[in-house]
């Protein structure tokens, strides 16, 4: 073997060499990144299964909102029936201060009226034609 070829193959072992030890780092590197990504996998479903509790319960609350929405409608209606109710009433009560004030008014007349009497039966005159 000439010295050529043995400096040839001595590159060759050299290279092969590197290579190999290139090659070990790098499956060692794909190696942890494998297990890396692995890891993260576990952690997305872990959190796929959270994701899909959370989705139950947010139905379970938009439930709950559609519930809570459906009886403030109902009270809603009940209210404005009782305002309906309280407006009839405020008018009754209007329609009744009406009709006592017609009373009193009547009464002061009477009043009036039997004073008048009074004093017709006592033989006097009445008071407002004095003069």
């Amino acid at each position: 073997m000439t010295p050529e070829l043995i400096a040839i193959l001595g590159v060759g072992v050299a290279l092969a060499g590197i290579l190999l030890a290139t090659r070990r780092d790098i499956n060692t590197r794909l190696d942890r990144v494998e297990a890396r990504m692995d890891r993260l996998e576990a952690r997305m479903d872990r959190l796929d299964i959270r994701m899909d509790q959370m989705d139950g319960r947010l139905k379970t609350v938009e439930l709950g909102l559609a519930k809570l929405e459906g009886l403030v409608n109902q009270l809603d209606g009940r209210l404005k029936a009782v305002e309906l109710g309280l407006a009839k009433l405020e008018g009754l009560v209007n329609q009744m201060d009406g009709r006592l004030k017609t009373i009193e008014l009547g009464q002061a007349k009477l009043e009036g009226l039997l004073e008048g009497l009074r004093e017709a039966i006592a033989g006097r005159r009445p008071a407002d034609t004095a003069a």
